[in-house]
């Protein structure tokens, strides 16, 4: 049979419909001739269907545009089908049918988005429609579009299956975070622990979130269950310590880093920490060899065979990502002019010069406001000291002497993190920076719950802001505080 028959009775449809849905004789014609035609090529469900939108008296508007919408779909006429299952919808919005049809075409077109909704419009319409593991998908992909509302909405659904309680709170918990709302975090993670009290990841983000209240006492019992648990649960042990050096109270911080690092794994984040609560006892030399191991493990050897003495560490844990976002930048250059604004005993300077600007040509300028004589000896000790130029006194006029668009990198640190310090040295930087060239943030994210007007990320912002369309993300990482971009 010639099927372009019945492409043309589909179009005389939608045409009278569109156009003489007042006129019950040629819609009804219409709709009786489509249906002759699909019983010929042996559709006869739908055949049927059209017969009895041809006897009715009062055309169904939602019905006819659905039925065209699902012929539509059986010749592959997507776009036609799309605005016929859209039409039926706007005639009988809560049309259960035409909804799942929508959804289910989206889905063939690629348009994910609009799939989604489509199923959540469907569970509006009929709540059981979709069962609870159903509603953790949708969950997950609203959480993935970051339409977290809808997410929260299909995830407390899901809920009432005992087999995804635990995963779905998770979810809530990961989410309620994200929006601040601590308390239904914290409710979220207590319910797992009720319903499984050996998931040492609900134990930890509870313990988290304690430490955010500066429920200190609470938060270190978590940590401590947490590690009961699982004795493997690393970034336990580094929130324990972390919380332990916050409170000072430094033997219990050296008496945890010693036992992680004989008992657990030698973390270098276990040898920095322990580091600092050694100088805190006043034990220099002792908090100098752990950060020199801490560098060790990070791949900085040098820092061990060179010995250098550092006795604050304010970098070791940038290594890892400079390393990976640096070195690239510089491969296929054979002098490179770098800046360092803040370089304190030389701990960063000293990596650059062993791993960084290794060419003959390249020079290292270090901008420090007071004479520090471990920076001086320390950048003896690398054997490069030739390249580098130390510039001592007030940061403001010491920048403003040199010449502008000199460098190729550029380390902005600040020991003070006050935001107009920040943003008055990054502008100073900015025009010594030179086009394509890199500028290094620290502490971008960095926050004081004691002192808040310590606050680097403030003045960066601003900074950021006046320049805007000026320069391009190279890299951000909220949890060691690091911010690169690139001045186009």
């Amino acid at each position: 049979m010639d099927y372009s028959y019945l492409d043309r009775a589909i179009l005389e449809c939608e045409k009278a419909i569109e156009t003489d849905r007042d006129r019950p004789e040629v819609w009804q014609t219409a709709f009786k001739n489509l249906g002759n035609i699909l019983q010929g090529v042996g559709q006869f469900d739908v055949a049927v269907s059209c017969h009895s939108l041809a006897s009715e008296e009062r055309l169904d508007l939602a019905e006819a545009y659905g039925e065209l919408g699902q012929l539509y779909l059986a010749t592959e006429n997507h776009a036609a089908a799309l605005k016929s299952f859209e039409n039926a919808l706007k005639y009988q919005p809560d049309s259960l049918r035409s909804v799942v049809n929508l959804a289910q075409l989206y889905g063939k077109l690629g348009k994910e988005k609009a799939e989604i909704l489509a199923w959540y419009r469907a569970t509006k319409i009929k709540p059981d429609f979709v069962n609870p593991s159903g509603y953790y998908k949708l969950g997950k992909a609203f959480q993935e579009q970051k339409d977290l509302e809808k997410a929260i909405a299909c995830y407390q659904q899901a809920l009432s299956d005992d087999k995804l309680y635990i995963r779905v709170s998770y979810e809530l918990g990961a989410i309620y975070c994200r929006q601040q709302q601590l308390e239904r975090a914290k409710s979220c993670y207590q319910q797992i622990l009720a319903a499984d009290s050996s998931q040492a990841l609900a134990q930890h983000q509870l313990g988290r979130l304690y430490l955010h209240q500066q429920c200190v006492t609470e938060a270190i019992d978590c940590f401590q269950k947490t590690i009961e648990c699982d004795p493997e649960f690393s970034k336990a042990y580094y929130d324990l310590v972390k919380t332990y050096l916050s409170l000072q109270r430094w033997d219990e911080a050296i008496a945890t880093c010693n036992a992680i690092i004989n008992i657990v794994e030698e973390y270098p984040w276990a040898y920095s920490f322990l580091g600092s609560a050694l100088k805190a006892k006043g034990k220099n030399a002792a908090a100098a060899q752990s950060f020199q191991k801490a560098c060790q493990g990070r791949g900085w050897q040098e820092c061990v065979t060179h010995n250098y003495y550092f006795t604050h560490d304010v970098f070791s844990e940038q290594i890892p990502i400079w390393t990976e976002q640096l070195q690239p930048l510089v491969a296929d250059k054979n002098g490179i002019d770098m800046l360092e604004v803040g370089s304190y005993q030389g701990m960063s300077a000293c990596w650059l010069l062993d791993k960084l600007l290794v060419h003959p040509q390249a020079r290292l300028t270090c901008v420090e406001e007071k004479s520090n004589r471990h920076l001086r000896e320390n950048l003896a000790k690398t054997g490069s000291e030739a390249k580098v130029t130390i510039l001592e006194g007030n940061l403001s006029s010491q920048l403003t002497a040199l010449s502008s668009d000199s460098f190729d990198i550029i380390n902005l640190y600040d020991r003070h993190k006050l935001a107009d310090r920040l943003e008055r040295n990054a502008i100073l930087v900015w025009k010594l920076l030179k086009s394509g060239g890199i500028l290094v943030f620290n502490d971008y994210g960095w926050v004081s719950h004691a002192y808040p007007q310590l606050n680097p990320t403030q003045g960066i912002d601003k900074f950021l802001s006046t320049t805007k369309n000026l320069w391009q993300v190279i890299y951000h990482s909220p949890t060691t505080f690091q911010l690169i971009i690139r001045k186009l």
